[in-house]
């Protein structure tokens, strides 16, 4: 499954009303997924990509988003003020920073999948020691250069804890 069907998903549960209407969405979305994806899924969904029992830790925070998207895209850091007030969260900044700044890439990029995600925040989740910021920014990056708006949005959310759909 590509994370964009999740990263959609979670924008429409976002937006909806009605807690009936937001099961479905997510029942819907979990039919779809492949069944080594649905516990990842599950978890994407509630903004938790570890098990609470597995201990692990992602230890991002903002500034480390917010350098993966500056070193992704050339943003300034003006911007990304001007963009904080008039958003208030990192998410919907980096979506708001990809809309109009999109890496441009020599060659096409293959979509992140669902598994791919999560693999990527297991090897942040493993990172520690010496030089560990610098590490985890060049794994965001990775993601961000491959994410549409939407995509960044969520995974930035996820990243930070701050999954925001309600």
């Amino acid at each position: 499954m590509l994370f964009k069907d999740v990263a959609e998903t979670l924008e429409r549960i976002s937006l909806e009303q009605s807690t009936n209407r937001k099961v479905e969405i997510i029942g819907d979305l979990l039919r779809r997924a492949a069944p080594e994806e649905i516990d990842v899924v599950s978890r994407f969904v509630i903004g938790k990509p570890f098990p609470e029992w597995s201990g692990k830790e992602l230890n991002v925070g903002w500034r480390t988003v917010l350098k993966a998207a500056v070193n992704v895209t050339g943003v300034d850091s003006g911007e990304i003020v001007k963009l904080f007030k008039r958003h208030g969260d990192t998410g919907s900044v980096v979506e708001a920073i990809l809309e109009k700044h999109k890496p441009t890439l020599l060659s096409p990029v293959k979509p992140l999948t669902v598994l791919e995600v999560h693999e990527i925040l297991e090897k942040i989740a493993g990172i520690s020691g010496e030089g560990s910021f610098q590490g985890r920014v060049k794994l965001v990056e990775h993601m961000l250069v491959r994410a549409s708006p939407i995509e960044a949005k969520y995974i930035c959310r996820l990243l930070l804890g701050e999954l925001r759909c309600g």
